[in-house]
């Protein structure tokens, strides 16, 4: 089962059969300004997840870091009829949106 993996900008949303396109592989950040980022994984033989794999970091400034999952949301009405192309996505479906504490 091979694994792909992304560093992405915060900014990105991850919505399923999309490809993301802020791909990162530095950021920045002013002194004493918090720099997040996501780091994204993906299975090409499995559609679903039914258990997720635990994401452990080891770090000279572990203290600093917080490890969050993001889970997905249903969307069943994701735009009205006036709408413009600035829309993520136009049909219902999943979508990223609920940050989680890693326990």
């Amino acid at each position: 089962m091979p694994f792909h993996s992304l560093f992405l900008s915060s900014n990105e949303k991850i919505v399923p059969g999309k490809e993301p396109s802020l791909k990162s592989d530095h950021g920045r950040c002013y002194e004493n300004e918090r720099f997040s980022f996501q780091f994204a994984f993906k299975n090409e033989e499995v559609e679903l997840f039914f258990h997720f794999p635990k994401v452990t970091l080891e770090s000279e400034i572990q203290d600093w870091l917080i490890v969050r999952n993001v889970e997905s949301v249903p969307v069943s009405l994701p735009v009205r009829k006036a709408r413009d192309d600035d829309y993520i996505t136009f049909d219902p479906c999943f979508l990223p949106g609920l940050l989680k504490d890693d326990d």
